[in-house]
């Protein structure tokens, strides 16, 4: 399985790469609707994650939950930075997009045999993990393109739900805007609310994140920079 070939020709029968992006998110929302075993598998068992897997968690970052697309990749080397409540993972929403596409294929590349094995499986929690690969070496291919930053931390206790998501539909994951269905669960959260600091805190970081959005197809570093800074206004 190749998936940058896979994601340029998916481009060219749709016409252009916002348009396959607008189908993969339509793709991938029904598909959390609907999960059906193969592609994607609903979850509220922390204990059910792995490294070396795609998911799309519902995290809980203080003043409101945000779904992350995320790649789980094994703990630092370093012992000091061990919590058996944290996990490393790749935030893929902080990637630009055809650095994300050449990242993901890189890792596909190395190991064929898994993807292909998990072509057959009837059920996600049945495909294999993508071991063998270290923090360091996810830390230093993300430096090299100055993406660093999306390697994140999350503790297993502010996660709710999430899926679990079938390498055979990377190509749709990797490719999906689900920054649009995280400002809609704010503006739902943000009218639920009484009047209060923490309504006003809310109305302020929805509307900077509204305002970043609209820079969204500048798909540069700068703008995933931006995006990831929102983390730190929800706390």
């Amino acid at each position: 399985m190749n998936l940058k070939n896979i994601i340029y020709n998916q481009i060219n029968l749709v016409g252009n790469i916002q348009s396959m992006i607008k189908e993969s998110t339509d793709i991938m929302r029904d598909l959390m609707k609907n999960p059906n075993e193969k592609e994607i598998i609903f979850s509220t068992n922390y204990k059910e994650l792995k490294w070396g897997k795609f998911y799309i968690i519902n995290y809980d970052f203080g003043k409101c939950k945000m779904l992350c697309p995320i790649f789980i990749i094994p703990h630092p080397q370093d012992k000091k930075l061990y919590n058996p409540e944290i996990f490393y993972a790749i935030n893929i929403m902080y990637i630009p997009i055809k650095q994300r596409i050449e990242i993901f294929n890189l890792i596909f590349e190395r190991f064929p045999s898994i993807i292909s094995s998990n072509e057959d499986k009837t059920s996600v929690k049945q495909e294999k993990q993508i071991k063998d690969i270290s923090f360091d070496f996810f830390f230093k291919l993300l430096k090299s393109a100055e993406l660093q930053f999306s390697i994140r931390g999350y503790n297993i206790r502010k996660i709710d739900k999430f899926y679990a998501v079938s390498t055979k539909i990377t190509n749709r994951l990797i490719m999906m805007n689900i920054n649009l269905m995280n400002l809609t669960t704010m503006k739902q959260i943000y009218d639920s609310l009484d009047a209060s600091l923490i309504k006003d805190e809310l109305g302020d970081t929805m509307e900077e994140y509204a305002k970043i959005l609209i820079e969204y197809e500048e798909d540069s570093v700068e703008f995933y920079k931006k995006l990831n800074l929102i983390e730190k206004f929800l706390k």
